[in-house]
């Protein structure tokens, strides 16, 4: 059987704040080398006017991509798994450079209002001439 826990940078923090340095190392090695607890995070899915003019049903569409994403994870045992917070409609007009489209994303509200209570926020649009664009390294945000 597979065990599935769920973390938040709320239960970081407060371990952190109740506990000794040397039981935050321990704590933090034994989650490094955990490769079998499956841990999940959420994500926010925005879509634009022009991806919800030409996607007739979006809450299918967003299940079967994170079905997709699920599924990768599985097959390249990597021991994550997303869930849907919410889907909501970004009043954004869509640019053709993909920098510049993520700027627009990343602006569209202050970061903690764009995740809102998920841990991750994607932004779905009609046309990339790149597979996707995301910012690494943030989880100060």
């Amino acid at each position: 059987m597979t065990k599935v826990n769920q973390y938040s940078g709320v239960d970081f923090i407060e371990s952190k704040s109740d506990s000794s340095s040397s039981e935050i190392i321990a704590l933090d090695d034994k989650r490094v080398n955990d490769t079998t607890t499956i841990v999940e995070y959420s994500v926010k899915i925005y879509y634009t006017p022009k991806f919800a003019k030409i996607t007739p049903d979006i809450p299918e569409f967003v299940k079967k991509a994170l079905d997709q994403v699920n599924e990768g994870y599985i097959n390249s045992k990597v021991p994550l798994r997303v869930t849907l917070l919410c889907t909501e409609l970004a009043d954004l007009e869509e640019v053709d450079d993909p920098e510049r489209m993520l700027n627009i994303f990343e602006n569209y509200k202050n970061s903690s209002e764009l995740r809102g209570t998920a841990d991750t926020a994607a932004l779905l649009i009609t046309k990339f001439d790149i597979c996707g664009i995301a910012y690494i390294d943030t989880i100060y945000s």
